[in-house]
């Protein structure tokens, strides 16, 4: 992503058909109510993208549908009740294109249409196709619980790697503890109107991390 003054030099290549994952376990636990997760990608075929997970009570996930729709979804689950779901109507159909993904949670929000909310290219999602359903006031998020494992591409499903990324992934930002917005991350070009990314300046708290690859 040769943008002008801040490039972004790499990225990392997801082969379905090699089950590719990358996974930690948190050490401690973080937050349980504010994540942001930002990220640069080119799709193949849609699946997991990020995955965490307690048990199979307790999971979150951003997975794009696959074909024909590549459509962007968030979801929680709680005690195996599902407390959010966000399915998007904007569908991401250019394999060729580099998108700009922004995820922000905080429950403790007292707009409850802002308690999950999803950025594209600096855009606010804002149309969502079948239903949304947001979190009630303080439910807790999964991502940094203190057993959690947390996944880039796939999930852990009966001994294996199950729904695993096909595409690429670059300049990843996981946030624990602070809901940043989209231009945290990113900004448009006064000349040619793109969006683009820029130096991010976060706070990444207990299990945040950034990964240049």
């Amino acid at each position: 992503l040769d943008t002008g003054a801040y490039n972004i030099n790499n990225s990392l290549r997801f082969n379905d058909d090699d089950d590719p994952s990358l996974l930690r376990t948190n050490d401690s636990g973080g937050s349980d109510t504010k994540a942001t997760i930002s990220f640069w990608m080119k799709r193949g075929h849609g699946a997991k993208m990020f995955y965490a997970r307690s048990d199979n009570s307790n999971n979150a996930v951003i997975t794009i549908s696959g074909d024909p729709e590549y459509r962007l979804e968030l979801r929680s689950y709680n005690g195996g009740s599902l407390d959010m779901v966000m399915k998007c109507s904007l569908s991401v159909q250019d394999a060729s294109a580099w998108y700009h993904m922004v995820m922000v949670w905080d429950t403790t929000d007292g707009t409850a249409a802002d308690r999950a909310k999803m950025y594209v290219n600096g855009e606010r999602v804002t149309n969502f196709r079948e239903y949304t359903t947001q979190f009630s006031s303080n439910d807790t998020i999964e991502w940094f619980q203190s057993d959690a494992t947390f996944y880039i591409s796939g999930e852990w499903e009966d001994g294996t790697i199950a729904g695993a990324w096909d595409g690429y992934i670059a300049e990843v930002y996981v946030i624990d503890g602070t809901a940043y917005q989209a231009s945290t991350f990113g900004e448009t070009d006064e000349d040619s109107g793109i969006w683009k990314p820029k130096k991010a300046s976060v706070t990444y708290g207990t299990n945040g991390f950034k990964l240049e690859f």
